[in-house]
């Protein structure tokens, strides 16, 4: 803290048998080895931000609205890359020499459509889109590809479904494209180069197959709460939805394949169309061959669009006025992930995205979504 350098040195207990020392009491203890490459010139990144907002409000602030514009750039990103050893200890040192930019518009519309004695009704509906391009990753002393494969799927599949490229995004699916199978129950792949499909095979999972199939980044996110008030009565209600993306559902791409024995999904007994050389269907169907190794295809990429009841809370309060020491009472049925609709076939189209390297791959072992209800009570005593 303070200091615009972090630590660039880091250490570990060496617990190999030549790491080992005995010390003054006749014990032998675990030495401490370096294990990163040392970087003087390590530092925090560093962020500049322009931002234009404008407020509006209607019928004595009953109605108000506000839409703010932002563009971010962040330079000095944190990024692994490869050191010749000797001279350097490890063949990978961390540098500051990507830029990021984020841009993205945010709109709010509040009002209060109902506002009488007794009945009161207030709503807020936000939206959003953000964007954002990776700019550089490379410098005259530090240099890596243009790009990075990432959103790996597991064992035994190990490929990746998406590629960060310079002058585009996190998100980005890269990616075998098919519609069908052919008559043996194989993937028919597109070859981008001409067009046409051709039958799978381990091969293709090069580049010369590969092609941007869409996002995994929502274009637009949507917020609406709504509050009623009725007497003592209360209801409160959060809808949220995301649009214009796409999942890749792991679960399908490891159950949904008759190349195993065990825990296939049902609908790895659906027929899939044959299609011909160029894509297009015969008319016919079949299962997938059990010959067909599990693999990443877009046949296991799904529209992720949903709008959610969040949660739905409705309660009364009851008139404590004349109740000694008691300064509120209410009682309330709460309910959280009430409903979602959605095209999705997995668990729930809304996921964390907390690894950015991973962002729409739906993972196939994933805890399902909890919908729960209370019944509460609640005293506030004076």
């Amino acid at each position: 803290p303070g200091s615009s350098y972090m630590s660039i040195t880091t250490y570990d207990y060496n617990s190999s048998s030549w790491g080992f020392y005995m010390n003054s009491q006749g014990i032998w203890k675990p030495s401490l080895e370096v294990t990163s490459n040392s970087n003087p010139n390590l530092k925090w990144e560093k962020s500049g931000e322009f931002n234009i907002g404008m407020d509006l409000s209607f019928l004595n602030n009953r109605i108000g609205s506000s839409i703010d514009y932002y563009n971010k750039i962040t330079s000095d990103l944190l990024y692994s890359y490869n050191v010749p050893s000797p001279p350097n200890l490890y063949t990978s040192t961390y540098a500051n020499v990507g830029k990021l930019q984020n841009t993205g518009i945010e709109i709010m519309i509040t009002g209060s459509p109902v506002k009488t004695e007794k009945f009161q009704y207030t709503s807020t509906l936000t939206a959003s889109h953000n964007s954002h391009k990776l700019l550089s990753l490379s410098n005259d002393l530090y240099e890596t590809d243009n790009y990075v494969n990432t959103g790996w799927a597991g064992d035994p599949i190990s490929l990746p479904t998406q590629r960060l490229e310079v002058g585009s995004s996190f998100g980005k699916y890269w990616t075998l494209k098919t519609t069908g199978v052919n008559s043996d129950g194989m993937w028919m792949v597109q070859n981008p180069a001409t067009g046409t499909y051709e039958m799978w095979n381990a091969g293709m999972s090069n580049d010369t197959y590969r092609q941007w199939l869409g996002s995994a980044i929502p274009k637009i996110y949507l917020g609406w709460s709504n509050s009623f008030r009725f007497k003592n009565f209360y209801l409160d209600v959060q809808v949220s939805s995301q649009l214009g993306f796409t999942i890749v559902n792991e679960q399908r791409m490891f159950y949904e394949n008759n190349s195993i024995a065990y825990n296939r999904l049902k609908s790895a007994a659906d027929p899939i169309p044959i299609v011909d050389e160029n894509g297009q269907s015969t008319g016919e169907s079949r299962l997938l061959s059990s010959a067909q190794s599990q693999t990443i295809v877009s046949w296991y990429f799904e529209k992720g669009d949903f709008l959610k009841m969040d949660y739905l809370t409705f309660g009364y309060n009851f008139n404590t006025s004349k109740v000694k020491n008691i300064n509120g009472f209410r009682i309330y049925l709460s309910c959280e992930n009430l409903f979602c609709l959605t095209s999705y076939s997995g668990l729930d189209p809304e996921l964390s995205n907390a690894d950015i390297w991973s962002l729409g791959v739906d993972g196939r072992d994933k805890y399902p979504t909890i919908r729960s209800f209370t019944i509460g009570a609640s005293i506030n005593f004076k």
